[in-house]
């Protein structure tokens, strides 16, 4: 089973959040977060900007979290691990099926092996068993064939796991590429807003301190303006001491001191329009900073809602992308899988059909095998009748042989004597008459024996045919029996 490479492609729920700014990681400093195969550097390692007065992005802390959370889709994962599964168990199914297959033929195989090598022991004798031993040659190269197309159905089974195999890496890459580019653009509009929110998190900033100098202008303002009160209050109890002092002076300084008086009246309701001015315009300065930063955070609000809408219909749109391909992947998975039952079925049932083929063959054979022991015990009975007839008429022939032996021995005997007789006779000179009588009896005897010679000769020959067109007759009817043997083999 084919395991898929672990990776680590989760960002965990509340990982980062934004403070004042700057991305805070909730892992240590100088580590790294691993993203889909990229690695993003956490923000821990950077030192937390304080938050300015006025600010308002830590408003969107939720909505960037969301579109790091998104960024990867967990069902994808899973979903591609249940397929793969599912895929592996589909060829492990496969593999069991044939692995049984394959014992089956190879179970069939032996005992067709010994079967075939049971009936050769058994009928391998002399001059018996070269159609027997065809038969055998032919079953042989049979199994062998049937051997053949299962070592022929094993290949096709893992040239087509194979192919499976590669299909489903080179499919798991390109969805992977595709997301990871998908990813890579998420994460390249990512860096985008962060840097706009840096930028605004620097006007922000700049402001902050404008209002500061604003606000420290007020406040040298105001001890100005304080200052001028505890000058008037010094005057005038300057004065009031003086007028203690001076109760007795002339009228005409009286006249001065009002003058002054009026002078310094003015001077300070001068001063006190001056100052309600500068709170004035202080007042104005800070509506307008917060009109402004008010402005500028429901812009940058709209923009981060436009980013957060835009992942989202990026996510949706990557998710139902993926699910059209996946759903192709599994039509297609599917189509070549039915094509690779159907074909494993039509190859099993052939092997099947063989294989049945192939028994009522050994069947039929086996039948044929014993009608052929049978046939061939009666013929080796008649062959051991046909035996004792010839070895009796070889005895018979021997003894006629024997016969004509001293035959022709009592012939020759005769003759020798008839011609002594003759010789005796002549010698003696008698009567001629008497000596060709006695010539005639001794050539009659000469005669008869001739012909008992010759009818010696005529029955030895004549067994000698018989037993010639016996064991013709035999070895005819052995080489019928071997060609009937021969053709219902060939059938």
């Amino acid at each position: 089973m084919r395991c898929a490479s672990k990776k680590v492609d989760t960002i965990s729920g509340g990982d980062f959040h934004l403070r004042g700014g700057g991305i805070i990681s909730d892992y240590p400093p100088g580590w790294e977060v691993p993203l889909g195969g990229f690695v993003m550097a956490s923000g821990a390692g950077k030192a937390a900007q304080p938050p300015g007065p006025g600010s308002a992005v830590n408003g969107t802390a939720a909505e960037f979290s969301n579109i790091e959370q998104e960024l990867y889709d967990y069902q994808m994962h899973s979903k591609m691990c249940k397929k793969i599964a599912q895929l592996t168990k589909v060829i492990y199914s496969l593999n069991m099926k044939n692995e049984e297959q394959e014992a089956a033929l190879q179970a069939l195989s032996n005992a067709h092996h010994d079967e075939l090598h049971r009936i050769l022991m058994e009928t391998c004798h002399e001059g018996e068993g070269s159609a027997l031993r065809t038969r055998l040659l032919e079953l042989q190269e049979s199994l062998d064939e049937q051997h053949r197309v299962g070592a022929q159905v094993q290949a096709d089974f893992e040239f087509f796991r194979i192919q499976a195999e590669e299909r489903e890496r080179e499919t798991e890459a390109e969805l992977r590429k595709e997301f990871e580019e998908k990813l890579q653009a998420a994460q390249e509009n990512l860096q985008e807003a962060k840097a706009q929110i840096s930028v605004a998190q620097e006007e922000n900033l700049r402001l902050s301190k404008e209002l500061e100098n604003a606000e420290e202008q007020i406040q040298q303002l105001d001890a100005k303006c304080e200052e001028l009160q505890k000058t008037v209050v010094d005057e005038e109890k300057n004065r009031k001491e003086e007028d203690r002092q001076r109760e007795d002076e002339e009228e005409k300084k009286k006249e001065e001191e009002e003058r002054k008086m009026e002078q310094c009246e003015e001077r300070i309701k001068a001063l006190l329009e001056e100052l309600k001015a500068l709170k004035e315009e202080r007042d104005r300065a800070e509506e307008e900073k917060r009109q402004a930063v008010k402005e500028e955070r429901e812009q940058w609000q709209r923009k981060v809602n436009d980013l957060n809408e835009e992942g989202e219909e990026m996510r949706k749109k990557i998710e139902a992308e993926w699910r059209e391909e996946r759903q192709r992947w599994e039509e297609r998975e599917e189509e070549e899988k039915k094509g690779m039952h159907s074909a494993l079925r039509e190859r099993v049932k052939r092997a099947e059909a063989e294989v049945e083929s192939h028994l009522e063959r050994l069947a039929e054979s086996k039948r044929n095998t014993v009608k052929l022991q049978e046939r061939i015990q009666d013929l080796e009975e008649e062959l051991e009748l046909d035996r004792r007839r010839v070895s009796e008429a070889e005895g018979v022939a021997k003894r006629a042989e024997e016969e004509l032996a001293v035959a022709k021995e009592r012939l020759l005997l005769q003759e020798d004597e008839l011609q002594s007789r003759a010789e005796e006779l002549l010698n003696r000179g008698g009567c001629e008459v008497c000596v060709c009588t006695e010539m005639e009896e001794m050539r009659s005897q000469v005669s008869r024996l001739q012909s008992r010679n010759r009818e010696l000769e005529l029955q030895s020959s004549g067994r000698n045919s018989d037993h010639a067109r016996q064991i013709r007759q035999v070895a005819c009817t052995h080489t019928c029996t071997y060609g009937k043997t021969a053709m219902w083999t060939k059938i």
